[in-house]
C-alpha cells in the first residue's frame, strides 16, 4: 500500500511539474490568424510578449522634428498626456478582465505576489493605443495561459481607452505607459 501511494504521489508531482509553458525560448507564437513574438532572456529567465505587427515596440522613442532620442529625464519634462484619474483604473480593470477565474486563482497561489507588467504604447496623433507589451517571468503563472489571453487583453485596451495628448506629447513619434499590476 505505501508503495501504492508514493507511486501515486510521483505521479502527481510530476502532472503538477509538467505543466505547459507557451514562453520558455524566444519564438513568433500563431494563433487565429495574429501573431505574437515572444523574446525570452535564458540569463533573467524573463518573458517579453507582443504582437508581432507592433509599430513602436523596439523603436527608439524620438522628438518628431529634431530626430533626438527622449533620453531625457522624464519627470523634468512638460507633460505628455492630459491627467484622467479614471484612466489607470480603467486599465487595471480591463487586465484583470482578462484572465478566467482559475487563471486568477493561479496567478493569486503565488507565495510573495505575481505581478504583470504591461507596457502601452500610444499613438500621439489620435491618444489612441498602438501597441500593448506583456513582460512576466518564465516561472510565473502567465507563462501557462496562452497567447489569446494576451490577445484580449491587447484588444479590449486598444478599443476601449483613449487618452488626451498635449501639445508638447504630439511632439514625439509615440508616447508610452508602463506599469505592473496585480491581477484581482
Amino acid at each position: 500500500m505505501k508503495a501504492i501511494m508514493s507511486l501515486l504521489f510521483c505521479f502527481l508531482s510530476l502532472a503538477i511539474y509538467a505543466q505547459k509553458r507557451y514562453y520558455n525560448d524566444t519564438k513568433v507564437l500563431k494563433e487565429d490568424g495574429y501573431e505574437y513574438q515572444c523574446d525570452v532572456n535564458k540569463g533573467s529567465g524573463s518573458v517579453t510578449l507582443y504582437n508581432k505587427d507592433s509599430r513602436f515596440v523596439n523603436v527608439e522613442q524620438v522628438h518628431k522634428n529634431t530626430g533626438k532620442p527622449f533620453g531625457v529625464d522624464p519627470w523634468h519634462l512638460p507633460p505628455q498626456l492630459e491627467r484622467d484619474m479614471s484612466i489607470p483604473f480603467k486599465v487595471w480593470g480591463i487586465i484583470c478582465k482578462g484572465f478566467t477565474p482559475e487563471q486568477k486563482q493561479k496567478i493569486q497561489s503565488v507565495p510573495d505576489g505575481c505581478r504583470l507588467s504591461v507596457t502601452l504604447y500610444i499613438d500621439p496623433r489620435y491618444g489612441t493605443i498602438s501597441d500593448v507589451k506583456f513582460w512576466f517571468l518564465v516561472n510565473d503563472p502567465y507563462a501557462e495561459f496562452p497567447i489569446s489571453v494576451y490577445r484580449k487583453i491587447e484588444t479590449e485596451l486598444k478599443s476601449q481607452i483613449r487618452f488626451k495628448v498635449t501639445a508638447f506629447g504630439k511632439s514625439y513619434n509615440y508616447l508610452m505607459i508602463h506599469d505592473m499590476y496585480d491581477i484581482e
